[in-house]
């Protein structure tokens, strides 16, 4: 069991139980939340902030064709087109890079 206590104008303690004002103990459960909010924050404020930069590395495959004069012009075309292909796509977690930076 937890007592509360508060001191009143005389410096003398008042358990919880005999606060018979209201005013008294609106003005105890103002203080309370007033301390668990400084106690909140000062826990907050003793961890240190950080950005992450980060990339996800995805590969998309697949097959087409096209026709062309030569190797060379079938490679350029392929490279056009590319874009316009959805193929199979994977993602490769191994392969994700995550930077962390200290705010200061």
């Amino acid at each position: 069991m937890v007592r509360l206590f508060w001191l009143d104008a005389h410096g003398q303690t008042i358990a919880w139980q005999r606060l018979t004002s209201v005013s008294m103990r609106i003005e105890l459960e103002t203080a309370l939340k007033g301390l668990a909010t400084e106690i909140i924050n000062s826990l907050t404020q003793t961890m240190a902030k950080f950005t992450i930069e980060w990339s996800k590395t995805y590969i998309r495959t697949g097959v087409f064709e096209i026709e062309a004069d030569n190797e060379s012009a079938a490679e350029l075309l392929g490279h056009e087109l590319l874009g316009d292909q959805v193929g199979s796509y994977q993602y490769l977690a191994l392969q994700d890079i995550i930077e962390v930076c200290p705010i200061n």
